[in-house]
């Protein structure tokens, strides 16, 4: 491609080359990228969505996918574009391969994506908060006969979680069904995520399920669950949890986890138990903190006792 007298640099490359594949013309636009790297030109990520996207459109996945890990080789990191263009591919690919084993091809056809392609499309799209097409691309995986990993799974459970989207138990009962075993952690993002939206009582049916298979909450999830029991009236069941349940097991309360529990007692009107708690934890070596006693005050002039409010100024 010369222009008499005219200096070709990356944006006139950029706008030939998107245009060439949006005409299908995708070799053309190959071999002027080719062009463009030997007069010292080098493409950039615009480049590459637009090849991709080319090749894709042509249903050339093993060369999409070939020029996704050469832009990786040179440190041009996809970007959300790239991999919408990717996952809109392999659902395509997915519909048309309905009830088949694998849409992996054999050596002579070339590279399909694996287990690692599918754990990265997933994660950045979560990332991105595009839900749906994370989901789209772990559902053509699974239509692939490749089998998700524990990062995935975690991955599906930790987006649904984010976004308040309790679909999250779903995933974790497919999980379950394709012989996969949560760890702690997943158990604790779907706890930590059930007490956000406050669906206490699945959280505690969660809770419950790890008990019994010897699973221990950690202290982040712990602290969630014990506010979302204060936080739908439930203070005694926070009590039970954290001194009857945890500390025979060596869990210690954190003056975060006192403090969540003394408030809750405060908006229930319990002022006397939010007061021997509060005593209990300079018992137990817990020094109270400045929102320890903030709301242990605010209760007590909620229920108009202002004489023992100003007791603990």
């Amino acid at each position: 491609m010369e222009v008499a007298n005219f200096k070709l640099d990356v944006v006139l490359y950029n706008t030939v080359i998107d245009s060439l594949c949006k005409d299908r013309l995708v070799t053309v636009a190959l071999n002027l990228s080719f062009e463009m790297t030997s007069k010292g030109i080098h493409p950039e990520l615009v480049t590459y969505n637009s090849l991709i996207h080319g090749l894709c459109n042509s249903g050339l996945w093993k060369e999409a996918t070939k020029l996704l890990h050469e832009m990786v080789k040179r440190k041009i990191m996809p970007d959300v574009c790239t991999f919408n263009i990717l996952v809109d591919t392999l659902r395509q690919k997915g519909n048309a391969y309905k009830g088949k084993r694998s849409l992996r091809c054999d050596d002579s056809k070339g590279i399909e994506p694996d287990v690692v392609t599918y754990s990265s499309l997933i994660d950045t799209l979560g990332k991105e908060w595009m839900l749906t097409k994370a989901k789209e691309a772990f559902d053509v995986m699974i239509q692939s006969g490749i089998d998700p990993n524990v990062i995935i799974y975690i991955s599906i459970i930790d987006d649904y979680c984010l976004q308040n989207k309790m679909e999250a138990l779903k995933v974790l009962n497919l999980m379950l069904a394709r012989g996969c075993s949560p760890s702690a952690f997943t158990y604790n993002i779907l706890i930590h995520g059930y007490c956000k939206s406050k669906q206490i009582d699945e959280a505690t049916c969660l809770y419950q399920e790890m008990s019994k298979n010897g699973i221990i909450l950690d202290v982040v999830a712990h602290t969630a669950f014990i506010g979302g029991l204060c936080r739908v009236g439930r203070s005694q069941a926070a009590v039970e949890n954290s001194f009857i349940v945890f500390l025979p097991k060596g869990f210690q309360p954190a003056v975060r986890t006192y403090t969540i529990i003394i408030k809750g007692y405060c908006k229930e009107g319990l002022l006397n138990e939010a007061c021997a708690l509060l005593k209990q934890m300079d018992w137990n070596g817990c020094s109270p903190d400045y929102f320890t006693y903030n709301a242990i005050i605010q209760g007590h002039l909620l229920h108009k006792e202002t004489s023992k409010a100003m007791k603990y100024l």
